[in-house]
Parts: structure tokens; sequence; C-alpha cells
């Protein structure tokens, strides 16, 4: 009903009385029971996975200026729910969405960790991080405000968000375990915990201790492979376990080692680096046009921040977002929106051919 906004006002009437704009509580009523509601904002250009449409062979990622935009309005989305205490962990193509000015929106909180401290305030009070949240470009500006149920717009369209002109938030760790996700987007520590709960319970050993981690620094990889994805239209790799065959993965897994046994290179990229890049700017110019130019040094250097073995070594997104590679160059809402219309028009006139899913490097399925 709410793809067409004319039938937003038969939405509001349709719920029980008492459950309107921000209510924390509903009032039982003809209706039905209580109920807690919250109204998202409706968007209608989709998820970054329709948009990217991987079993289209004449997709094409998305231009670096572009890309860019979309790296600082997620980075600044997951830094306001980590300061909120609250971890998504399942980032991924299909759960963020783009709204109607081409912006997006982190949504889907399924399974997302909540730490203790947050996890008794109300349900409206935790406001942005619940379900869904959207950042502008000029400042974190999620509404907590009780009269407004649409939840994270602009400083510019919204009054009553917070954070604007705040002093950066201190350092958040998040502390949790469970092995949740999607695996194409699972970080290195989860995925090696998962696998070790799935032997024993083949084997039947007795489970180990639950795993812990820093779901900060896990929601940080997820974004990593999501953001890789969308400039060089393909994963970085099938998935973060180091294994026979996983050939993209293996080598950064080997320049870990390679660091931890003191034999790497005392400056420039590390070898098995350099070989993972090779293959990857590779096939990006076998996809692209002629007149693109290949990822700058800068942008390779971002992932190679965030692809770390180990998950101390990899920054905040508060951190990442004061990368030299997000310093300059980043599009305007007018070439984002443009460049995203342009995708759906491509992809109305083409018809999809099948196309083989076994292959290495596939964008996971849904």
């Amino acid at each position: 009903m709410l793809e067409q906004p004319n039938n937003v006002s038969q939405f509001w009437r349709a719920l029980p009385r008492g459950c309107g704009r921000g209510s924390g509580s509903g009032s039982p009523s003809h209706n039905g029971p209580a109920a807690d509601v919250l109204c998202l904002a409706h968007c209608e250009y989709q998820d970054l996975y329709s948009l990217l449409d991987p079993q289209n062979p004449f997709a094409r990622p998305f231009p670096e200026p572009v890309v860019k935009r979309f790296a600082r309005q997620l980075l600044l989305a997951t830094s306001a729910c980590h300061a909120r205490g609250i971890a998504h962990r399942d980032i991924k193509l299909e759960n963020i969405l783009v709204d109607g000015s081409g912006e997006l929106r982190l949504a889907d909180f399924g399974l997302s960790y909540i730490a203790e401290r947050f996890a008794q305030a109300p349900f409206y009070a935790r406001g942005a991080a619940v379900s869904q949240v959207s950042l502008g470009e000029a400042s974190v500006c999620s509404s907590d405000s009780d009269d407004d149920a649409s939840v994270g717009s602009t400083s510019r369209e919204r009054k009553g968000s917070v954070d604007r002109g705040a002093s950066p938030a201190p350092q958040v760790k998040l502390v949790c375990s469970g092995c949740v996700g999607t695996e194409g987007y699972m970080a290195p520590e989860i995925l090696a915990a998962k696998y070790e709960e799935t032997r024993a319970q083949r084997n039947g050993y007795e489970l180990p201790h639950p795993e812990i981690y820093d779901a900060c620094k896990a929601d940080v990889w997820s974004l990593g492979c999501v953001l890789f994805i969308t400039i060089f239209g393909h994963p970085p790799f099938s998935t973060a376990m180091p294994s026979k065959g996983n050939w993209y993965y293996n080598r950064i897994y080997r320049s870990h080692r390679n660091e931890e046994a003191g034999t790497e290179q005392p400056s420039g990229r590390c070898p098995e680096r350099a070989k993972f890049w090779a293959a990857h700017l590779k096939k990006f110019a076998e996809i692209s046009d002629a007149s693109v130019a290949p990822p700058g040094e800068a942008l390779l250097e971002f992932f190679d921040s965030i692809f770390q073995h180990l998950p101390g070594k990899r920054p905040l997104p508060r951190e990442l977002l004061n990368h030299p590679w997000l310093s300059e160059g980043l599009a305007t809402e007018a070439d984002a929106l443009e460049a995203i219309r342009s995708r759906l028009r491509c992809q109305a006139s083409v018809q999809v051919p099948s196309v083989d899913c076994t292959q290495e490097c596939k964008v996971p399925a849904r």
C-alpha cells in the first residue's frame, strides 16, 4: 500500500487508535490490541543488490565518485548505530535501500546486537538505530523525536535531529557472540567460529565456548565487501576463510601470516596483496569502458585497511571517514541520482540471460 505516497493517509487511518506518529504505545481499539508502529520512508529505487544486478552481463560498477558518496553515507550510518550501542551484523547489498533522492538507508536490523545498557530503553527511544538508518552527507542526523515517525533524514530536510556539530564519538567497542550474518560478507573471526561449531556438531564433539568478537569491527569488514562490489562489480573473495581454492582470500591471509612472521617488506604493498590487486584490476579493466580510469592507489589503500585478518587492525567507521580517499571527488546528489536512474533504465531495456552462478566471486545470492 505504501508504494503510492497518496496511500500513506490510508495507512494511518488503518492503525489502532493511539498508535500515531512517534507513539511508544498504542491504545486497544476495535481494530485490534495495542501495538508499536514505526513508519519508514518509501525507498523507490529498491536496494543496492537490485541496482548492481549481478545476473545482468551488461551491468557496470558505479563510478568512483558515486561510490565515494555511498561510502561516506554508509560510514556515517554505521558510526551512528555504533555510538548508540547497536551493531548491524548483517550489512550486505540487499540490506541497503535507496530512497527517492538517491540516499542510502541501512535497513533490516533483525540480526543486530544491542548493548545491554541500551537494550532496556523504550522502543521509540532507540529511534534511528531501529529498523532503518540514513545519514546525509553533512552530518550524523537521525531523528529521535517522538513526533516524527520516519527515521534518518538529512539536516536540510528535518528538524529535531541529533549530533549536528557534535564532537566525534568516543571509541566504541561492542563485544558479543553469535555466528550470524551472510557468509559472503562475514568477517574472518566470525567464519572461523562458525566453522568450529559446524565441525563439532558434525563429529559429535562438545560445542566450543561461543567466540567473542567486536561487532563494530565485523561491521566494518561487511561494509568493505559492499563497497568493493559497488566499484568493482564483483566480491573481493568468495568467503573470508583461508582454504584450498579460495585464491583471493588466501592472498589476504598469507599477507597476514607473513606480517606476523616478520617477513613483510618494510615499505610498499606486500607481494601477496599485490597479486590480489593485480587480479582484481585486470577483471575491472575487462568489464569497464576504455574511458574509465582504473581505481587509484588511495582506493586500494582504503580497502587494504579494511581487509585485515585481525580485527584489531581494522579502523572504525569514524576513522575511515578521515581516509584520504574520501577527502575529495565525491559525486553530487544530482550525479548520484542520475547514475541510479540510468542504471534502472538500462536494466529495464535488457533481457537477462541465464548465467553460471557457480563461478567464484559472484555476488552472494539473496
